[in-house]
């Protein structure tokens, strides 16, 4: 199965190219291939979350849509028995999104990247050409550049069959692999411990294995200075905020938190303003405190982090307010939302409603419904809810 829109970097393009592979890939094989269409890594970013940690229940999502034509799906791996830490994706996870009409499967997790990569030089040595890692960069191929990459190639190195992979670079450059700087990832530094362990310790294989133990000196938690956040890692994923407790407990002999340390005060608002008159409506945030203008009107307060059932909201360069559904001929929805409107009301907080003008492209967002009446708008529709703002705004 080829999943078309998973990959928010890439263009219709390089998606366009990569289903032409696949489908040379299933030639090959001699299998049918099933293409589907996702919109799920909007649905997931939008909200905020890391791909990795709702890897499962996203690609659950895109079989359970194809469950009148398939029995069983297959999701391929992230982790081995050598590496298996907490994921979105995992055996003891995925086969409960099955149904009594589709049943989701794990692949097996007795082999490492490594030995994945042994198998199909083994094996299936024709289809090492149609072999895409990348995802850092909107390409066809594979940049040869990034963690990723740089990692896959070694591997095809060690197998001796790199320059079967002809979507990467003919050869590894020892330069680009002190580049490296390997990701807060368990399962990363395994596999690239495992690759410098099957070089040799001489030649172009002893430069290759000297600049990949110097990339995991350098980047102990031993060689740089202590987090000023009191943090060994970023929380961004399941597995970074296991292992930041794993290091609380080995290197300093605490109790990991179960809440991460406050951290200094940031903004987690900020003010929705409306400015213009009839006609001439458009929209603008400002920070808490920064001046609005004598024009403008500050309607109330977008949530700058996304909360469960959370809508989220883009200013689009000409003013208008976007939200999910809504046209966008700009890609203003593309990037990261401006903030985020509560789905529900209570609190305090404020019903925004849209409006439309005659022509359909004019807009006017409000608090008050009569007030979109009254100055001649349509197809009134409540988007969410506001935080209030504090009088003297």
């Amino acid at each position: 199965m080829f999943v078309d829109g998973l990959e928010p970097r890439h263009d219709p393009q390089v998606r366009a190219h990569e289903a032409e592979r696949a489908a040379a890939l299933a030639d090959e094989l001699g299998a049918p291939l099933v293409v589907a269409r996702s919109n799920v890594r909007s649905v997931t970013d939008g909200f905020g979350f890391d791909w990795e940690d709702v890897l499962g229940a996203g690609l659950s999502s895109v079989a359970h849509a194809l469950a009148g034509g398939l029995g069983s799906v297959t999701i391929p791996p992230t982790h081995s028995l050598r590496t298996f830490r907490a994921c979105g994706s995992s055996p003891l996870l995925d086969p409960h999104y099955s149904t009594e009409r589709l049943a989701i499967e794990h692949g097996s997790i007795t082999s490492t990247r490594l030995g994945k990569i042994g198998w199909l030089a083994a094996n299936e040595p024709a289809l090492l050409g149609h072999l895409k890692v990348c995802y850092a960069q909107n390409r066809p191929d594979n940049c040869g550049e990034c963690p990723k990459c740089v990692l896959t190639m070694l591997q095809l190195h060690v197998a001796g069959v790199l320059g079967a992979a002809t979507q990467f670079p003919v050869a590894v450059d020892p330069a680009v692999v002190r580049a490296v700087h390997p990701r807060d990832s368990y399962h990363f530094r395994v596999e690239w411990s495992l690759t410098a362990e099957r070089l040799a310790g001489t030649g172009h294989d002893g430069e290759l294995r000297r600049a990949m133990v110097d990339v995991l000196r350098a980047s102990t938690v031993a060689a740089g200075p202590r987090p000023a956040d009191d943090r060994w890692l970023h929380h961004q994923t399941i597995g970074v905020a296991d292992t930041d407790a794993l290091l609380e407990l080995f290197l300093e002999g605490r109790i990991p938190r179960a809440q991460p340390p406050s951290r200094p005060a940031e903004p987690t608002t900020v003010a929705l303003v409306r400015w213009g008159e009839a006609g001439r409506f458009r929209c603008a945030v400002a920070a808490p405190g920064e001046a609005t203008g004598a024009a403008g009107r500050v309607l109330g307060a977008l949530v700058l982090v996304p909360l469960p059932r959370s809508v989220p909201v883009w200013l689009a360069d000409d003013g208008r307010l976007l939200t999910r559904g809504m046209p966008d001929p700009d890609g203003a929805t593309l990037r990261e939302p401006d903030g985020f409107l509560h789905l529900r009301g209570g609190d305090g907080r404020l019903p925004l409603h849209l409006a439309t003008g005659d022509d359909g492209h004019d807009q006017v967002v409000t608090t008050d419904p009569a007030e979109a009446e009254r100055l001649g708008y349509r197809d009134l529709r409540l988007l969410g809810h506001l935080e209030p703002v504090p009088a003297d705004r």
